[in-house]
């Protein structure tokens, strides 16, 4: 678990930037209502009138409807976490 962890910390500090850091539940939040979105056009079949109306759009449709949406809402949730456990960078020379 702690090779996780490091891999984790590691991968998020270099894909986020660091003014993020305190935003995480704002982000957070704003992700799973989109995930809550998507799931909900997903019900609603939506998205297979998009995908029959536009043939091109059918593998993002797909994508959706087998919950790649939430895999990648897992993965940012866990970039996120890796970000800001890590300790704040400071201008300071100590």
């Amino acid at each position: 678990m702690k090779l996780y962890n490091k891999i984790i910390i590691a991968l998020a500090q270099k894909l986020i930037p660091s003014w993020l850091k305190g935003y995480r539940s704002v982000i957070l939040g704003i992700l799973v209502f989109l995930a809550g979105f998507v799931q909900k056009l997903v019900d609603s079949s939506v998205l297979e009138y998009i995908c029959s109306t536009f043939t091109a759009s059918c593998p993002v449709v797909s994508w959706f409807v087998s919950g790649g949406a939430l895999m990648t809402l897992g993965f940012l949730i866990q970039l996120l976490r890796g970000d800001t456990d890590s300790p704040l960078p400071t201008d300071k020379d100590e």
